[in-house]
């Protein structure tokens, strides 16, 4: 039998819930780790008569896991957690989430950032899509990124976008704050931060229109040209309460899942947040 070879820790005799393709579980199971990297999982004889760790955990009585996904979230609102609890969505935005967004600044963004990314961490969360809508200049957008990457997790910013003012946003009283950009300027900054974290990087930008029922349609549009030109996906709040497709419904005489399918937009790339009003046309749309 070959010599054990080093690694840097062992992590002993846990139940371990591989996610491989047959949902393989040990029941005494343990992963060897060196670097950043897991170099052997199975059972635990077996893994530790092949490995000489540097540092060994007991896990007996414990669970290991793949990192879990957070496949929308906003890092930036924890320091308004609790804030309007109990609200109704409209409300909770216009009197809460939409002032806490004018008013916060990149410094304090960023350190509410740390702080989610670090809570992500200690929850297990390994992956994050951080929707990011306040501030959206491309120098605050790509420090989120380093703020996350750092923490040590991956995934993507979603660049948060309004674009010009539609009718849809007037009666949904948005605050003409959060309108720093036109359409065209906001997909060229989005552009400008998708390509300063090119393929390589742990975590990417998206494009990521603030949500369909009240942003420009060539906004979307040309959020979803750019993914695809630049082979990332898009983001989007979607239908998150009854009145976004009928507000979008009044003013395009159309539901907003049903105008993607009927546009081409709707494809691989596109990631909906919460999507909890939708009709059966756009259930099977997407």
């Amino acid at each position: 039998m070959p010599a054990p070879r080093p690694c840097a820790l062992l992590l002993s005799g846990a139940q371990v819930v591989t996610v491989d393709d047959e949902r393989t579980v040990y029941t005494s199971g343990s992963v060897a780790v060196d670097g950043d990297r897991i170099v052997d999982v199975g059972p635990a004889r077996e893994v530790e008569a092949r490995w000489r760790p540097r540092r060994t955990v007991d896990c007996r009585g414990r669970a290991i896991l793949p990192g879990f996904t957070d496949a929308h979230t906003h890092l930036f609102q924890s320091f308004a957690r609790g804030i309007g609890d109990g609200e109704p969505i409209r409300p909770w935005l216009n009197h809460f989430m939409w002032p806490y967004a004018v008013h916060l600044d990149a410094e304090d963004a960023l350190t509410a950032v740390r702080l989610s990314a670090v809570e992500a961490a200690r929850a297990g969360i390994t992956t994050v899509v951080d929707h990011h809508y306040a501030p959206t200049d491309p120098g605050t957008v790509l420090a989120v990124a380093d703020a996350i990457e750092e923490v040590g997790l991956r995934g993507a910013v979603a660049r948060g976008m309004l674009g010009d003012r539609t009718k849809t946003a007037d009666a949904r009283g948005l605050p003409d704050a959060l309108y720093r950009y036109g359409t065209a300027e906001e997909l060229e900054l989005t552009r400008q931060c998708v390509e300063a974290r090119g393929p390589d990087a742990r975590v990417r930008v998206w494009p990521a229109p603030l949500n369909l029922s009240y942003v420009d349609q060539d906004l979307i549009a040309g959020a979803v040209a750019l993914a695809r030109e630049h082979g990332v996906r898009w983001h989007t709040h979607c239908s998150e309460g009854a009145g976004d497709p009928r507000s979008y419904l009044d003013a395009h005489g159309v539901r907003p899942v049903s105008w993607l399918a009927r546009e081409g937009l709707l494809d691989a790339r596109a990631t909906l947040a919460h999507a909890v009003w939708l009709d059966e046309e756009e259930t099977a749309a997407v």
